[in-house]
C-alpha cells in the first residue's frame, strides 16, 4: 500500500510541476488574440421608406387635434393601424366624442379610401352597430388590398380580411380604450 500512495503523490507533484512550467511559458509570450479589423461599411442602396411612410396621417397637426383635421386624416389615410400610438386613433377618437359621431362616420363611409371606411366600420360599430352590419356587408366581398399595421408586423391584406378582423378582435373597443395614451404621446411630441 505505501508504493501505491507514493505513486499518486508523485503524479500530483508532476501534475503541479507541469502547470508552473506551462504558465511560466504562456507569460513569458505574447499571444495575439486581437480581432481581424471590422470591414469597412460599404453605403447602403437608397432604401425605400417603409409603407405607408407618405401617407396623410404622417403629417404634423396642431395640438389638440381639430375636428376638421381629425376627418381629412380618416378621409386621406390609405393605411389601417392597430399599432400604438397613431394619428388615425387620435382621429377615430376625436371623431367619436362628437354627438354626430354616427353621421359623420357614414359621411366618411361613403367618401374615404379603404383605410378610412375601415375606421369608419369601427366608429358604426361603438355607436350605431345595425349601421355597421349595413357597412360590413358591402365591405366584405371587397378584395382590393391596403396597408395594415398589426403589432411590429406589416402587410397588405385586403379589404374583407380586415372587416373580418375588425369583427372578431372588436378593434373598436381597444381604439377607445386607447384614446388617453394617444393623445398623452401626441401632447408630448408638440
Amino acid at each position: 500500500m505505501a508504493g501505491a500512495g507514493a505513486s499518486v503523490h508523485d503524479q500530483s507533484g508532476r501534475f503541479l510541476v507541469v502547470t508552473l512550467f506551462l504558465l511560466a511559458a504562456g507569460c513569458g509570450s505574447s499571444v495575439d488574440v486581437s480581432l481581424p479589423p471590422l470591414p469597412s461599411p460599404t453605403p447602403s442602396p437608397n432604401v425605400p421608406p417603409p409603407p405607408g411612410a407618405s401617407d396623410f396621417a404622417n403629417r404634423d397637426f396642431a395640438w389638440p387635434l381639430s375636428l376638421a383635421d381629425a376627418e381629412q386624416i380618416l378621409v386621406r389615410t390609405e393605411v389601417m393601424g392597430f399599432n400604438w400610438p397613431n394619428r388615425q386613433t387620435q382621429a377615430y377618437n376625436t371623431i367619436l366624442d362628437q354627438r354626430d359621431a354616427v353621421a359623420r362616420f357614414r359621411s366618411i363611409a361613403g367618401r374615404a379610401r379603404w383605410a378610412g371606411r375601415l375606421y369608419a366600420l369601427c366608429g358604426l360599430w361603438a355607436r350605431d352597430p345595425a349601421a355597421a352590419r349595413e357597412l360590413a356587408a358591402t365591405l366584405a366581398p371587397v378584395a382590393d388590398r391596403l396597408w395594415v399595421y398589426d403589432s411590429d408586423q406589416v402587410e397588405e391584406r385586403s379589404v374583407g380580411e380586415v372587416v373580418v378582423l375588425i369583427e372578431t378582435r372588436r378593434v373598436w373597443v381597444d381604439l377607445r380604450g386607447r384614446k388617453k395614451e394617444v393623445n398623452d404621446y401626441f401632447r408630448r411630441s408638440r
